[in-house]
């Protein structure tokens, strides 16, 4: 991969660290359901008026409906752990598999092409990625290699060393960063 132009390149290098947060924040939103504290604070007055400076009107919308949502945190977090389980831990009518695998592999069972299951290639290569990067996963994680949540922390991850590879000017290791 080319390096970006010397002009552009500082400029790119500096938007990794708000590309780590921003990957952080998707990881951490979808490897679990939020805590009765964060709903709290999702509905703060202060976050919202914080977020409607950030966003606009179409994406802030369904922010503020969910801050006018009836119930205590705990009731609206007990909630939103039961749909999130549906959606992305217990397969049925709702499931929709966080994993690579699942979208990009195929597999021949009895002489036809299978798709849709767990743990393909595209898993297989993505731990090789982890593993050049030097990416410590932690012993309690219980997802495959190719799960969203743990696909976008290593993005994140990747962030965090692009600004340390910018900064001491390893040309070839930002370029393989990138």
């Amino acid at each position: 991969m080319n390096l970006p132009r010397d002009e552009k390149r500082e400029g790119f290098a500096s938007l990794a660290p708000g590309r780590a947060a921003v990957y952080q924040f998707l990881s951490g939103a979808i490897a679990e359901p939020p805590s009765a504290a964060q709903i709290a604070e999702l509905r703060s007055p202060e976050f919202l008026e914080k977020a409607a400076e950030l966003l606009d009107e179409v994406s802030i919308k369904p922010l503020l409906q969910f801050a006018e949502t009836v119930g205590s945190p705990e009731e609206v977090a007990g909630e939103v752990r039961q749909e999130f389980m549906s959606l992305f831990k217990v397969p049925g009518a709702q499931y929709v598999a966080p994993n690579e695998s699942v979208f990009r592999d195929e597999r021949e069972f009895g002489g036809r092409n299978v798709s849709g299951l767990l743990l393909g290639p595209s898993a297989l290569a993505v731990q090789q990625w982890y593993r050049l990067a030097a990416l410590d996963i932690s012993p309690e994680c219980r997802e495959l290699p190719d799960h969203i949540a743990l696909e976008l922390s290593y993005l994140a991850q990747l962030c965090a060393k692009e600004q340390e590879f910018a900064r001491t000017a390893d040309e070839a290791r930002l370029a393989r960063c990138w």
